[in-house]
């Protein structure tokens, strides 16, 4: 249910919102009387959902009819099924891709066409204009745009308020500094010095939901300057040198500071291997916080209903001037198995226009005022920061989650990190 009924509310209450920016501007089809039938795909939405806006888009090209198709849900299995179907020359005008897709599966999108006002140049500079960064850090590629979202989802923090209570803690905590201090009150141990409750599900990887977006977070907070500009090569594990002049390894320092929290000589021991899986053991109170995206909250509620539990903004660096968070979405492209593409990027276009969940402005907004629940989820859309996976992301994913699993199990940081590295720039270099 990944984001399911998130994105499906938002496509539902998009009409209210007005049809404004140059960018994203749907022209009226030119040829009335010709008919078009759009075949759509769709991953972890209902089609229902699309009711309304087709009736509004048709009241503007009443010759554009469509056909959504409501996919498998998991989503290597529709990924497979995409890419097969395009194949096959049998694939959809337009598909959801995840945002990580988009430089794996380019060769196959039609990317946003010129028009005769503006070149790839001019759409390419309106459209980072327009969207937070984290939409043109993924969308764009060889300097032309391949995908649209309307909705993008952030890594929070979720915390058991009854517990923070308890612990006589009455917010969450705003920065690193505050959340170890948080962790320290929150962990309890039985006379032996065995956990009885922990204060965060992190440190690990195997029982912790999205470990690898968390040490991307903290990683990209710290200024870890994740791949080389000319994406050829892995740079995580390198140095920086401070103005102080002292060397500083900062992909080194983030996977240190996400594993003392599994690490039994640390003070903030509060987690290890041997516990459950992240989701299941807040829903079951084993642990006072976790790490994840909005998407998860009605599955711990369908887990234990009377839970009671908030989501507050991703902790940051004690006064720092560039906060992150890490972002998910999915995003609607255009297939080249398309005989109408035009149309499909006109009806692309449309649904653009009426969310605001990811334009730049009204993020930043949102964010100024951002507080607990759906509020941050409106307002971190505009610190989410990511980096460029390959065209193979879920195997860089994978490297990084064995880097977290060899830490847990001995090999020493920068070790892990140097043979991660190496593995992600073989990946960049002989598959892009």
């Amino acid at each position: 249910m990944r984001g399911k009924i998130i994105l499906t509310l938002i496509l539902i209450l998009v009409l209210s919102l007005p049809l404004t920016g140059a960018l994203c501007k749907s022209n009226q089809n030119q040829n009335p009387s010709n008919p078009v039938t759009l075949k759509v795909w769709l991953i972890l939405q209902d089609k229902k959902s699309f009711d309304n806006i087709v009736a509004g888009y048709r009241s503007q090209n009443p010759n554009v009819n469509f056909e959504f198709v409501e996919k498998n849900e998991d989503q290597a299995t529709y990924e497979k099924e995409l890419v097969d179907a395009i194949a096959a020359k049998n694939g959809p005008d337009i598909a959801l891709i995840r945002e990580d897709w988009v430089a794996k599966h380019y060769d196959k999108l039609v990317s946003l066409p010129e028009t005769k006002d503006k070149n790839q140049e001019t759409m390419v500079k309106e459209f980072k204009d327009t969207f937070v960064q984290a939409v043109s850090e993924k969308m764009i590629y060889d300097n032309k745009i391949y995908a649209i979202p309307v909705k993008m989802d952030t890594l929070a923090l979720y915390y058991n308020v009854n517990q923070f209570t308890e612990a006589r803690l009455y917010h969450a905590p705003k920065d690193w500094n505050e959340f170890v201090y948080d962790v320290k009150l929150l962990t309890k141990r039985d006379q032996y010095g065995n956990l009885t409750q922990s204060a965060v599900a992190m440190g690990t990887t195997d029982n912790v939901e999205h470990s690898q977006d968390i040490l991307y977070t903290i990683m990209i907070q710290n200024g870890t300057k994740m791949i080389s500009d000319d994406h050829k090569s892995a740079t995580f594990n390198t140095s920086i040198t401070k103005a102080s002049g002292e060397v500083f390894y900062p992909g080194t320092n983030a996977i240190d500071f996400y594993y003392s929290f599994a690490n039994p000589a640390k003070e903030t021991y509060t987690w290890n291997k041997t516990m459950p899986n992240s989701i299941r053991a807040f829903a079951d109170g084993k642990v006072s916080m976790i790490f994840d995206y909005g998407y998860r909250q009605d599955e711990i509620y369908n887990l234990a209903p009377t839970i009671h539990f908030q989501v507050a903004p991703m902790p940051q660096i004690k006064d720092t001037t560039n906060p992150a968070t890490y972002p998910y979405f999915w995003a609607f492209g255009v297939t080249n198995n398309s005989s109408h593409s035009t149309d499909a990027w006109n009806f692309i276009k449309y649904l653009s226009q009426t969310s605001n969940s990811v334009k730049k402005d009204k993020t930043k907004e949102a964010y100024k005022s951002m507080t607990e629940g759906v509020s941050l989820f409106q307002g971190q859309p505009y610190i989410a920061r990511t980096f460029y996976k390959s065209r193979e992301p879920e195997q860089v994913d994978s490297i990084f989650q064995t880097a977290i699993r060899n830490v847990v199990n001995g090999q020493p940081l920068q070790a892990a990190l140097d043979s991660a590295s190496a593995s992600v720039t073989t990946i960049l270099q002989t598959k892009g």
